[in-house]
């Protein structure tokens, strides 16, 4: 399954009990979890409602999938980096953990939505791997190509009553590159240029909107995160020179 036909079973309210959210398109991964858990957990109640594992043994999954929701028909167990599915298992034994699942996961419970969210690619040698291709829905998320990524900036910006060209698009998507984390790492990008009040059309408009941003560079990550990080350098801020004309400012 890809990411568009994971957000079409969501809006249609078609939820699996198991996903693994696997690929090098975090942006988009991260974005599908937020659509999932709006979809799930009723508003006020999220923290109530939701599990945040990080590579858990088995005993530990288990116990956080058979909690019931509260005021919900599901309660969302997220697992983060699991020695099961990449890299390798802390503090458990991962064959014995690995067994464990591959069973219980044959008949997940109705009333949980288990998430294994994957940075990059999942091992495909793993032995949970291969049994959650089995049994649980496998959402793959690529980077998009230039034509995807030119209709989903244009359609970030419509929603805050902009326009953007398409030659401007071309130039932005060119500089940046065609995977979302640069553009979106700070979403200032495209949202400072509600706050500015810019109306985006040529390219020079960009490079005015570019040589304002003040830029958080962070590593997407599927818990929200409240705060900017401190650490002020990152790879993030290199595509911003070719835009600004008067080069970026660090504040």
């Amino acid at each position: 399954m890809d990411h568009r036909a994971f957000f079409d079973d969501v809006a249609k309210g078609k939820i699996a009990p198991c996903y693994v959210f696997e690929g090098t398109e975090e942006y988009i991964k991260r974005s599908a979890l937020a659509a999932l858990r709006k979809k799930l957990l009723p508003a006020g109640l999220e923290d109530m409602n939701e599990a945040r594992l990080t590579d858990p043994d088995a005993n530990a999954l288990i116990a956080a999938a058979e909690t019931l929701p509260f005021m919900a028909d599901k309660r969302l167990v997220l697992v983060l980096e699991s020695g099961m599915l990449s890299g390798r298992a802390k503090d458990y034994d991962e064959a014995k953990s690995a067994a464990a699942l591959c069973e219980y996961l044959q008949h997940p419970p109705e009333s949980a939505c288990i998430v294994f969210y994957v940075r990059d690619k999942a091992d495909g040698r793993k032995k949970l791997y291969a049994q959650l291709k089995k049994t649980a829905q496998i959402v793959q998320f690529n980077p998009l190509d230039e034509r995807e990524m030119t209709r989903w900036i244009a359609k970030q910006l419509k929603g805050m009553g902009k326009k953007i060209a398409s030659p401007t698009c071309q130039k932005l998507i060119f500089t940046a590159g065609n995977e979302h984390n640069p553009l979106v790492s700070v979403p200032g990008v495209l949202i400072l240029s509600r706050c500015l009040n810019f109306r985006l059309k040529q390219s020079k408009t960009i490079s005015r909107v570019m040589s304002c941003v003040i830029i958080y560079p962070m590593e997407l990550s599927p818990v929200p995160l409240s705060d900017p990080p401190e650490n002020m350098t990152g790879s993030h801020i290199r595509f911003l020179f070719g835009l600004a004309s008067d080069g970026v400012y660090m504040a």
